[in-house]
């Protein structure tokens, strides 16, 4: 996801996250409900 992309999440308050490690959906509801959730690397280039 570009920076521009982010910067209009964040600004209406809306997390974004990007490179999550693959898991099932609901592994990473769970991770997120937990509050653990991280973002991985970003591939986007632009």
């Amino acid at each position: 996801m570009g920076n521009r992309a982010q910067a209009l999440f964040h600004q209406n308050q809306i997390d974004v996250y990007y490179g999550v490690t693959i898991a099932e959906p609901d592994e990473i509801v769970k991770t997120y409900l937990a509050g653990t959730l991280e973002s991985g690397v970003n591939l986007c280039d632009h």
